[in-house]
């Protein structure tokens, strides 16, 4: 499936990805656990275009980059 929308180079910020390539950068979850991290709120919301949902670069970054920092920060927490 190919992406939401894509942008050239210098908007990349402001391109959208699918739900699979979403899932594939948060582990490779399942259609079935993304939906219920979204429910929980675990996950932002997506944005609907043309009917498919599609999150932006920048949400789906900031959410890796804060994920990352709080899974680093549990390890360093677990290892006291």
């Amino acid at each position: 499936m190919r992406d939401c929308l894509q942008v050239p180079g210098s908007l990349v910020d402001y391109q959208f990805v699918s739900s699979q390539t979403v899932r594939r950068l948060v582990g490779g979850i399942s259609r079935r656990t993304m939906l219920r991290w979204i429910r929980a709120g675990y996950l932002p919301l997506p944005v609907t275009i043309g009917g498919r949902d599609c999150w932006r670069v920048t949400v789906i970054r900031a959410w890796l980059e804060r994920h990352i920092e709080d899974g680093a920060a549990s390890a360093v927490d677990s290892s006291a």
